[in-house]
């Protein structure tokens, strides 16, 4: 007689294949196909329900866990939690995040956005665009960029790949307009993420993080308004040396680079490059 105090024992997806297969006849066989194949889909989308529920729960955590001592401390961590940031960054119009789709919804336009970009655009179709022929100059000169201890032929893979990310990461907003040093960006999330990841976080960055507004107006409207509030922050850290280099009228340009590659084009150790990339 069963036993009413605690519920029966579930029945494993393979406990009832393998039944199905002793008692069931050729003609069942279909039947148990589709069992399996429904069975599968299914866990593969509660799994990726209770993953996103945790990364979504935990996303404040993982943004101080960033820009703690340390960072992200590894790449392998990075490749995981950069894409997760990237997908929740706050605007600061709305001081809010940006997407407010439900679970399945957030992860299913991702991975479905990266799938019919690498299908659709070839690179004939890429090379057609206007901006192709300076992002190619510019890849070219990335040399210096790379992390030394890469091989050659890593390298020349990435400088192929590089290309046509920044192409497609402009495409996706017919109004942005490709600035030298956004290949520095989008070369740091490639060594971290790889080609497929890279474009979804460069794509992130681009829409709803600081290098949108270099992508969409000139560098005069954009990014050297913000150099002028280098010295109010110098005046704030610094009283000395914010008076120093006003006496010497140094201006603001030495500075040019470093919100437009986020410091990448500066610093010389690929550590503290992937460092400063953990805080976006």
């Amino acid at each position: 007689m069963p036993s009413y105090s605690e519920p029966p024992t579930p029945l494993r997806d393979d406990d009832y294949l393998y039944t199905s297969l002793e008692t069931s006849s050729c003609d069942d066989i279909k039947h148990i196909q589709s069992y399996v194949k429904v069975s599968s889909k299914r866990n593969t989308v509660l799994l990726v329900v209770v993953l996103e529920f945790v990364k979504r729960f935990l996303i404040d955590s993982l943004r101080c866990f960033a820009r703690s001592n340390g960072g992200l401390i590894l790449d392998q961590y990075r490749a995981q939690i950069w894409p997760v940031l990237a997908h929740r960054l706050v605007t600061s119009a709305e001081g809010e995040n940006v997407d407010d789709n439900d679970s399945l919804s957030f992860m299913s336009e991702s991975y479905s956005s990266v799938a019919s970009s690498l299908t659709q655009d070839t690179e004939d179709s890429l090379r057609k665009h206007p901006e192709w022929h300076q992002v190619e100059l510019d890849v070219h000169r990335t040399l210096a960029r790379f992390p030394p201890n890469i091989s050659d032929d890593r390298r020349s893979t990435l400088q192929c790949q590089l290309t046509p990310l920044i192409i497609r990461v402009l495409r996706t907003n017919p109004r942005f307009r490709y600035y030298q040093g956004f290949h520095d960006v989008c070369l740091t999330v490639l060594l971290v993420c790889g080609a497929e990841t890279a474009f979804e976080v460069c794509r992130s960055l681009a829409h709803y993080g600081p290098f949108r507004s270099y992508l969409l107006k000139s560098l005069e409207e954009s990014v050297l308004k913000e150099l002028e509030f280098l010295y109010v922050i110098l005046s704030r850290v610094d009283p000395h040396l914010e008076r120093v280099l006003r006496e010497v009228r140094l201006g603001t340009m030495f500075a040019l680079s470093w919100p437009l590659t986020w410091f990448s084009h500066s610093l010389n150790e690929y550590q503290q490059i992937v460092r400063f990339f953990d805080v976006f």
